[in-house]
């Protein structure tokens, strides 16, 4: 037996290899493979594109600007136009060619680059150069023929992004990207952009471009409502959501080819479809020379009085409110809304919210008025009508909405709320409201605007107490109650005081964008 089976094993071992084998074979061939040279790419400068045409060329450049993402038509697929620069092409050492024009196409929105900030670096892999009114432009068509990586441009060797799942990479393409990036940082931090005040624009609907700051950023849906000021004045921005994930208050901001929509709407600027929003770094020029801006004395006086409520010289959030009771724990609104905090017979909390809005927005129509006797309740301007029996026997009070978050609910869509309302004494020590009869003057519902804008900056934080109400359908209902409102101190009242706090915030934020519009898609 033992003779029988030492034949077998020979036999076994002549035989022809079993697929189990040749599976081996195979994986040992691919792993060969995966130690295959990277391929070695010959790259060019921008100075080779705008000579003649090429086939298939490789580029590495830095972003000047960046159109969005926007679907043709006439070409059924979607298209982002990049204005490039290089050590060869630039507004500094050819005025008359400051910048390489690149389209980029692709069959879906998600396979364009989008770059985060101004100064990233692209590389572009067999893009192609055409002939286009009478100059050279480079094509790159993404899927078909092309490829493109987009980096960081201060450091980082992996791409932000990149059109395909896996990218070439060697030591000749890191020196590469290390001088790319030397020449980007030193163009932009030594030459500024052009730029139109916001005044002289309002003259006209022309498009113009301009750099100013951000004081706020309010989300509400699909739309980003951006408020944005300069030297002489604040005006509004609506964007889209997924345009401004990447944006922050009191950051600096370069707006080009944007518009008033009319010579009457000089508070509201237009965004179009193709226009796109690129953060710059502080340390530009065009950023230094708009905070050293504020330092003139040709500062509207309007400007100072409306940027004074968004200026904060920390980066710790400022807390408002002070609570009668501070002995009460801090509750956050999902364990009120969604906890067992109200199956308690406790029926009072304190909690730390955002300020989101106030409704109504007018703070002139937080005011309100009741017939005692009656029990009709109207807004202030109905009961001083003239015509209103009500105006001869009324008393005044307030009524408003606070729509706030916290830490715990920032990431959902829901929106709570919390009630103000002194016609039965609640809560009126939060805001002094008015007493009796006695009608309320213009200078009150002035410091209603004001305290307005301080609960629903970015950076306040309101410290109060609220009283949970049982309603008719046994839902309960929050009012805010036993909480004073301390202003002492909020606003700077030196107009000095603004550009200096203007000039701290610029360095604590060192983030920006640039806003980019052109006139047409492709120029």
């Amino acid at each position: 037996m033992r003779h029988k089976i030492s034949v077998k094993r020979e036999k076994n071992s002549e035989r022809k290899p079993t697929p189990a084998t040749s599976k081996g074979k195979f994986r040992a061939a691919s792993a060969f493979k995966s130690k295959k040279k990277a391929a070695d790419y010959s790259y060019s400068k921008l100075e080779d594109v705008i000579k003649k045409e090429i086939d298939r060329i490789n580029l590495y450049a830095a972003i000047l600007d960046c159109s969005g993402v926007y679907y043709s038509k006439t070409a059924g697929k979607h298209i982002c136009t990049v204005k490039l620069i290089d050590d060869t092409v630039n507004p500094a050492t050819s005025p008359r060619r400051p910048f390489v024009t690149t389209t980029m196409f692709a069959g879906a929105a998600t396979r364009l680059p989008q770059p985060p900030m101004v100064g990233s670096i692209l590389r572009i892999h067999r893009g192609q150069t055409k002939k286009n009114r009478g100059g050279f432009q480079l094509n790159c068509d993404v899927g078909i023929k092309g490829a493109w990586t987009l980096f960081d441009p201060r450091d980082s060797v992996i791409p932000i992004d990149k059109s395909s799942k896996t990218h070439t990479f060697t030591a000749k393409d890191k020196q590469r990207l290390k001088r790319i990036r030397e020449f980007a940082n030193e163009f932009f931090e030594e030459n500024p952009q052009p730029s139109t005040t916001l005044e002289e624009a309002s003259q006209s609907t022309k498009e113009f471009d301009t750099t100013c700051y951000i004081l706020n950023i309010k989300s509400k849906g699909i739309m980003t409502h951006l408020l944005l000021c300069d030297t002489t004045r604040v005006v509004k921005l609506d964007v889209f959501f997924n345009r401004t994930m990447h944006l922050s208050p009191l950051s600096v901001v370069r707006l080009r080819g944007i518009s008033y929509p009319s010579a009457k709407t000089s508070s509201h600027l237009r965004f179009n479809d193709y226009s796109n929003i690129l953060n710059i770094p502080g340390d530009y020029r065009s950023a230094k020379d708009l905070a050293n801006s504020f330092k003139s004395k040709s500062t509207s006086k309007n400007v100072l009085e409306e940027i004074q409520y968004y200026l904060h010289d920390s980066d710790k959030p400022l807390i408002l409110g002070c609570p009668s009771d501070k002995k009460l724990k801090v509750v956050s609104l999902r364990d009120l809304y969604f906890g067992d905090l109200l199956k308690s017979n406790h029926r009072v909390f304190r909690i730390n919210v955002n300020v989101i809005e106030i409704g109504p927005k007018n703070p002139s129509d937080w005011i309100c008025a009741m017939n005692k006797r009656t029990k009709d309740q109207v807004k202030m301007k109905d009961a001083l009508d003239k015509n209103k029996v009500l105006c001869k026997d009324c008393e005044y009070y307030l009524k408003l909405q606070l729509f706030v978050k916290d830490r715990a609910v920032k990431t959902d869509n829901n929106m709570y709320m919390i009630f103000l309302c002194t016609v039965d004494n609640r809560g009126k020590e939060f805001i002094k409201a008015p007493t009796g009869k006695k009608k309320p003057d213009e200078a009150y519902v002035k410091k209603l605007k004001r305290i307005y804008k301080i609960l629903t900056r970015p950076w306040t934080v309101l410290d109060c107490t609220i009283e949970a109400v049982n309603t008719v359908e046994g839902q309960p209902i929050f009012f805010l109650v036993n909480t004073e409102l301390k202003l002492t101190c909020i606003i700077p009242h030196c107009i000095h005081s603004a550009f200096s706090l203007l000039l701290i915030c610029h360095h604590h934020y060192l983030k920006g964008c640039l806003l980019y519009t052109s006139p047409s898609p492709r120029d």
